[in-house]
């Protein structure tokens, strides 16, 4: 475990008390909550420290407002070197999954956050069924979205820019499974070649409320 230690700094260049420094992040229903986070001091400086170091890792560090924030990608070599991380506005990403073949929300779903350099893992939200809202910074994204067992998981890339301050994604398809599709149905009628202790010519309605 290393300690990284650097210094957070508003768009003039003035040190940021109160803001809170993470590798990951969890949202509710839009607010965002850090995991094994630092906090910035009154000269704006923070430590913190950082399991299994050496891999590519990111940190994120948002004002007590919630209103800025800024992204810093680690690596080996940015070990024992100060960082520096200049807010800037924060971006509300917004969505919402639906199945197109189902008619349907799934009845649960979670997004992950990861940024397209090494797909590094970054935020998730899970804490309203079908739809999630977060605040990034501006840069490229990647969101890995999933839901129940009735439908499958979705990957696409995003671009959050300054320009738009809410970028809302609007309803995104999950392809429903081969459970989604036939649940609730009549199972497909079978061909039987071998059998114990029942005849081939046997079908599922001899089973019936077996």
């Amino acid at each position: 475990k290393k300690t990284v230690s650097g210094v957070v700094l508003d768009a003039a260049g003035k040190p940021v008390a109160g803001a809170q420094v993470a590798r990951f992040w969890g949202s509710q229903k839009g607010a965002m909550k850090p995991f094994d986070e630092a906090t910035t001091d009154d000269r704006g400086q923070f430590a913190l420290g950082i399991d299994n170091y050496g891999h590519p890792t990111a940190l994120l560090a948002i004002d007590d407002e919630q209103e800025h924030g800024q992204l810093a990608i680690l690596d080996a070599t940015s070990l024992g070197r100060p960082l520096t991380l200049r807010l800037q506005p924060l971006i509300t990403l917004r969505g919402e999954f639906f199945c197109e073949e189902l008619d349907e929300a799934p009845s649960w779903s979670n997004v992950y956050i990861n940024v397209t350099t090494n797909r590094i893992r970054l935020a998730e939200d899970d804490s309203v069924p079908s739809k999630f809202e977060l605040k990034l910074p501006p840069g490229e994204y990647e969101i890995s979205g999933y839901g129940n067992e009735e439908v499958r998981g979705t990957n696409r890339h995003v671009t959050l820019s300054v320009d738009t301050p809410v970028t809302n994604l609007g309803r995104i398809n999950l392809a429903a499974t081969p459970i989604g599709l036939h649940w609730g149905k009549p199972a497909p009628s079978w061909n039987i070649t071998e059998a114990r202790g029942v005849g081939t010519n046997v079908t599922l309605a001899d089973f019936r409320g077996k």
